[in-house]
């Protein structure tokens, strides 16, 4: 009888089959016999099929496996994996990404050195749409502390993605990704994760993550659309500790300003506007945060002025 694989790596899919076939071939490159892959494709309209397909044919011995669903998002494509993951740990990657080499080698060797560990967390790099490429190592080492470590993460201080996180899949019989929103839908497992189990971090960067214009990342309708819902996800009284509750107000004044940038980044300057206003209601504090105010006073500047008299000219 085969034994079943120590790590299964979930793979959620939409239309990614002009480069999905990377993150397989970053897997593959791993040379792990003890591995599970499994793709769960979220109604792609795209040849992602037929790559994965070629893939199993070219590749026979890997331990792929494919299913695909009607479109209801990541978070329900990542649970539909979970479900069907037959390893005692688990990966989320993006189909845009892909592993670093030596990246499952660095988690095994995590994996002896911490036994009590119910989440390993690495470091990452990302590559811009101009190719630029930055490196995200973790700046603050993981403690024993929750609360510590739900800080580090709502205060931005570590920089998280899906591909560079190892689950025990246990962990995901008391936590998973919402369904609701198309967008963000990851930071509530973050923030569960952080709040509620022992975790871990290794300075290893162990995936490349690429950002693209076409990526969900990107679509600001998807962000509004996560908004503050993202708050109340978050905030589960069935899951998070009552004593984190008191962090409520500044995880939605950072959600505010979070949209404020992103309106920003489409000139959506009213949009800029009322989000920042919001921001600093809810917590005075993060005025203190100049870049964002920064983003205000331009935004003002445009809507008052420069949009009225280009109004007047015309």
């Amino acid at each position: 009888m085969k034994a079943h694989p120590l790590i299964t790596i979930v793979i959620p899919a939409y239309n990614y089959g002009y480069c999905i076939h990377n993150a397989l071939e970053s897997i593959r490159e791993q040379q792990d016999p003890h591995l599970e892959t499994i793709v769960i494709d979220d109604g792609s309209k795209d040849h992602t099929a037929d790559v994965i397909r070629s893939f199993q044919m070219t590749n026979p011995s890997f331990h792929l496996l494919y299913q695909y669903q009607e479109n209801k998002g990541a978070g329900s494509a990542r649970n539909a994996g979970v479900k069907l993951a037959s390893g005692e740990y688990i990966l989320m990657l993006d189909a845009d990404d892909y592993l670093l080499p030596n990246s499952l080698a660095s988690f095994r060797r995590a994996i002896r050195q911490y036994p009590e560990a119910r989440v390993i967390m690495g470091g990452h790099m990302s590559r811009g749409q101009q190719g630029i490429i930055k490196k995200y190592p973790f700046k603050k080492k993981l403690t024993h502390s929750h609360m510590t470590n739900f800080l580090y993460y709502l205060r931005k201080k570590i920089s998280l993605i899906p591909g560079a996180i190892l689950y025990r899949k246990n962990v995901f019989s008391l936590i998973s990704y919402p369904e609701t929103i198309k967008n963000a839908e990851d930071q509530s497992v973050f923030c569960q994760i952080l709040a509620t189990q022992t975790c871990v971090s290794i300075e290893e960067l162990v995936v490349m993550q690429n950002k693209h214009s076409d990526s969900l990342r990107h679509h600001f309708a998807f962000h509004q659309n996560a908004g503050l819902d993202i708050v109340d996800l978050v905030f589960d009284k069935k899951i998070i500790p009552k004593e984190f509750f008191k962090y409520r107000k500044e995880y939605m004044s950072l959600r505010y300003l979070s949209l404020a940038r992103i309106a920003f980044q489409h000139k959506a300057m009213t949009d800029v506007i009322n989000y920042y206003e919001q921001a600093i209601k809810v917590f005075p504090r993060h005025l203190l945060k100049v870049n964002y105010f920064k983003k205000y006073i331009i935004a003002r500047f445009l809507k008052n002025i420069v949009m009225p008299a280009k109004r007047m000219l015309t």
